[in-house]
């Protein structure tokens, strides 16, 4: 019993450890040295995002942390996207790309004044983030551009303040509102299935891609999309849900004149903002990447409409 209490112990110790190592850290002896040295980037707040899609007709690609960190060259990132150094190039062209139909969006945290929007734990994890990649942020962002907010997908679980959450789901149902949608999604993702995200749009067609790894059949993909949608059509609205894969998806679609907005993880994050989860957990029915569990039971979620709108499969 002595032995496998100071197991026990031990491994209780090596895991704050850890936790200290890649948060505490560069929180404490960091952070207070570059907080005011990135504030020089731009960023707009999750609200003002999506309105330029309603209102200016603009099309959105994010980069997150995992987008990042592949950028980066580390090898560690979403555990559904490998790595690849084609995979990196791309998305560093992503960041760099420059079209008035695209806005380029970061996560908002590299604008510090944004953090106070988010929850504590939140905080910790983007200042860390901007402390890693510090020296990456410096030479590839452009402080004459003005990002939009990458993390307008995750607007409830680390925003602290609910009226926020609110407001960035009702500004989505305006963006949607009257639009024929192309929803280019994982095969588990089910977006807006089982709850009134897309109720207001005029029409809805899925495109399923695979779940794992979905960047190493972009160019499958992107034949498939554009022999359904060859020329563009104004009242067409594409929203990709597709990891890092949904990045390269988005330039090549705007290249062609289609306007679209990465969404990512939205519709999970209302799914936590309609039951005020606190903690992330599995929907049914629906794959939810980062809570491990194995996906729960398809029976509480009625897929008849859904079938019903799957437009071709890349599986």
């Amino acid at each position: 019993m002595a032995e496998t209490s100071t197991l026990f112990e031990l491994e209780v110790v090596m895991g704050f450890l850890r936790k200290f190592i890649k948060v505490y850290f560069w929180i404490i002896f960091v952070w207070p040295f570059i907080k005011n040295k990135i504030n020089r980037f731009k960023v707009m707040s999750p609200v003002e995002t999506l309105r330029q899609v309603k209102d200016n007709g603009i099309s959105i690609v994010r980069l997150g942390d995992g987008e990042f960190s592949y950028m980066r060259g580390n090898k560690h990132g979403p555990s559904y996207q490998p790595y690849s150094d084609e995979l990196k190039n791309s998305l560093l062209n992503v960041l760099h790309k420059r079209d008035s139909r695209l806005l380029i969006s970061v996560p908002r945290a590299i604008q510090p004044v944004h953090l106070k929007s988010m929850t504590k734990r939140a905080q910790n994890h983007w200042k860390a983030f901007l402390c890693i990649n510090y020296k990456f942020l410096l030479n590839h962002l452009d402080s004459s551009y003005v990002y939009g907010d990458g993390l307008v997908s995750r607007p409830y679980m680390d925003t602290k303040d609910i009226d926020l959450c609110n407001s960035v789901f009702q500004e989505f149902k305006r963006v949607v509102q009257d639009r024929n949608l192309v929803i280019i999604e994982g095969e588990k993702t089910r977006l807006g299935i089982g709850n009134d995200l897309l109720e207001s749009s005029a029409s809805i067609h899925r495109i399923l891609c695979p779940a794992q790894n979905s960047f190493e059949r972009i160019n499958e993909i992107l034949n498939t999309v554009f022999s359904l949608y060859p020329t563009p059509n104004k009242r067409e609205l594409f929203l990709i849900a597709l990891g890092p894969a949904a990045k390269t998806i988005t330039l090549e679609l705007v290249a062609k004149g289609h306007q679209v907005l990465d969404i990512g993880h939205f519709d999970i994050e209302y799914e936590w903002f309609i039951t005020r989860a606190d903690k992330k957990t599995k929907i049914p029915g629906k794959a939810v990447s980062e809570v491990k569990e194995p996906l729960k039971n398809n029976n509480q979620l009625d897929l008849t409409k859904y079938t019903s709108q799957i437009q071709a499969k890349i599986l």
